[in-house]
């Protein structure tokens, strides 16, 4: 099977843009976002799907509450508004299913139903799948990482890494996923159809961009043949928590297989005791750990300094990134593995999220990831003080967040 390595974000949109406008009525594109906001970047894709279904595409759209529908919420600002009714309804009236993972009124943690409905609050859709059968093309696989739709803080530029794998069996299995996902009671079908003719007439021009139709052609990106690649994903099921089988569960059983070289790279960190034993291992071996900023959430800073307290008293690196922006990219890299995925090293992931990735067993597009990662590692500063750590909260404030973190991190 060919697999591309997405590692910058024209590469991502430049894919995603090419299969959907190689769309036909005979195909099918499944699309899953945690987010996909109303600014430029998310009308873009938004437009695209449309022209697509506007061919007779056929086009399934899971989306987010929390991340999609509604303002931002308590550590992420985004530049713009969530989608709104209208644009929903003009993208479904022209041929869109659109699906609502766990419907909520408002972002805010304290918002009373939030408060008497604290589980569909807090477990969230985080997926990055996009799936794609094109019949006349004869491609068919998916797209899967960490980007996603939005204009997000740190200066509207987050950094993510995706893989484009053209596999039958791959695409089948994240295919499956995604329809278990629409099919169970937590996904609502979008049946809206308040909507003036004016406001439908806005939409639809809006969204009217003029794309020029081209084949779906991958020259110039860069692949890779390999022999494996196992689509993984978290149980979408939460009835037995702590026995529930997610995507940490498959970290840690490659960071234990790691012998020597390796990469662990997560925006938030804030891992568990068990991801926590398993990332010493990997270090004494070689690896190496790069954290994003943490700064802008209220609550994360303390999950960090905790984290990273544990690993400094046994003097065990960890590199902070210091580059423009802010690093998205989830990467599990290792002597013979690339797991490409969604899921952040913290406690939300593993009892909160709903998260996918791409596991491919293969030394060269390892080694390949590794080196890349390794050109960047100027972009990062090794803590060598805990004082690199810093909460820039006052005292009040800083006892409210520090009583209130579990509601965040429930493993703290």
């Amino acid at each position: 099977m060919k697999v591309y390595p997405l590692l910058k974000a024209n590469s991502f949109y430049y894919s995603i843009e090419k299969v959907l406008n190689s769309a036909t009525s005979e195909d099918e594109i499944i699309a899953n976002y945690f987010v996909i906001r109303e600014d430029t970047l998310g009308l873009k894709f938004l437009s695209l799907l449309l022209q697509a279904a506007l061919r007779g595409v056929r086009i399934k759209l899971i989306i987010d509450c929390y991340g999609s529908r509604l303002e931002a919420g308590n550590g992420t600002e985004y530049v713009s508004g969530p989608l709104s009714n209208d644009l929903l309804t003009t993208l479904r009236l022209n041929g869109i299913e659109i699906y609502i993972y766990r419907q909520i009124t408002s972002a805010s943690i304290f918002h009373p139903l939030n408060v008497v409905s604290w589980k569909n609050y807090s477990r969230r859709n985080h997926n990055k799948i996009f799936c794609f059968n094109l019949k006349k093309e004869k491609k068919i696989g998916i797209i899967i990482g960490d980007s996603q739709w939005a204009l997000e803080h740190f200066n509207s530029e987050f950094i993510g890494h995706n893989l484009l794998v053209l596999n039958d069996e791959v695409y089948i299995q994240a295919r499956q996923y995604n329809l278990n996902l629409i099919n169970s009671d937590q996904c609502t079908l979008w049946i809206e159809n308040n909507i003036n003719s004016s406001s439908l007439s806005f939409w639809e021009a809006r969204l009217n961009i003029h794309i020029k139709i081209e084949k779906f052609n991958l020259e110039g990106l860069k692949s890779f043949e390999v022999d494996n690649a196992k689509f993984v994903y978290s149980e979408i099921a939460f009835d037995c928590r702590d026995k529930r089988k997610t995507i940490q569960d498959i970290e840690i059983q490659i960071l234990n297989r790691t012998k020597q070289r390796g990469i662990y790279c997560t925006p938030y960190f804030c891992p568990d005791r068990k991801l926590t034993k398993a990332l010493y291992k990997f270090v004494l071996r070689g690896g190496k750990i790069f954290i994003g900023k943490y700064s802008h959430d209220p609550y994360l800073p303390y999950g960090v300094h905790q984290a990273v307290k544990t690993f400094f008293l046994r003097k065990l690196p960890i590199f902070v990134y210091n580059g423009y922006g802010n690093v998205h990219f989830k990467d599990l890299i290792s002597d013979e593995y690339v797991f490409i995925k969604s899921a952040n090293g913290e406690g939300r992931s593993r009892f909160y999220n709903l998260d996918s990735g791409i596991i491919i067993r293969d030394e060269k597009l390892a080694d390949y990831f590794l080196k890349k990662q390794e050109e960047q590692i100027k972009k990062y500063v090794k803590i060598t003080n805990m004082k690199h750590i810093k909460i820039h909260h006052h005292i009040f404030e800083r006892t409210f967040k520090f009583f209130f973190r579990p509601l965040f991190y429930h493993h703290l």
